[in-house]
């Protein structure tokens, strides 16, 4: 668990190297910078041009970014639960300079770092603190048994016996 915060606060450090202040954009989708992202625009209602409304220009930032340490630790925890993680690369990847809205596909190769995260993270790294769990669970169901008077040919003897006893009572119940 720590081995895998660490690498996730070293890949995060990266993150902010690279993505600070590029996930900003303004909601006037024509506007590329804060400057001229001001004022009012249409927008047209399901594409109809009967439908004028008129929105206010805003430059936001990302619900998930790299501003700092924690909010990329932020975002790469999404990355590796796999959940909204395109999106995220996407920005990624349409990321201009600092403060300049996102041109698309600007730079496709930093998509290399979210590859080599989900890799090194998320396959990797959580597979094994998931096999720990495991054996660690293993464990101390063996030490649970060590007190029984029974072996371990035994046990598995049991737990046989139980799985065919489960598969003639629902092979029983097909018929």
């Amino acid at each position: 668990m720590i081995v895998t915060t660490l690498l996730q606060f070293m890949f995060a450090c990266i993150g902010v190297q690279l993505f600070k202040g590029k996930f900003y954009r303004c909601t006037d989708e024509a506007k590329s910078s804060s400057e001229v992202c001001k004022g009012t625009y249409i927008l047209y209602k399901d594409g109809d041009v009967n439908q004028p409304t008129i929105h206010r220009r805003l430059w936001h930032n990302s619900d998930f970014n790299f501003d700092n340490v924690l909010k990329a630790m932020m975002a790469l925890f999404t990355v590796s639960t796999f959940e909204g993680w395109p999106s995220l690369l996407y920005k990624a990847i349409d990321s201009n300079r600092e403060n300049l809205g996102p041109i698309y596909n600007y730079r496709v190769e930093i998509s290399i770092f979210f590859i080599i995260y989900i890799i090194i993270i998320a396959f990797f790294m959580m597979n094994i603190f998931v096999g720990f769990v495991i054996v660690t669970f293993q464990e101390q169901g063996e030490k649970e048994y060590k007190n029984c008077e029974l072996d371990k040919n035994q046990v598995r003897v049991c737990s046989f016996t139980k799985c065919l006893f489960v598969c003639l009572v629902q092979n029983d119940s097909a018929i």
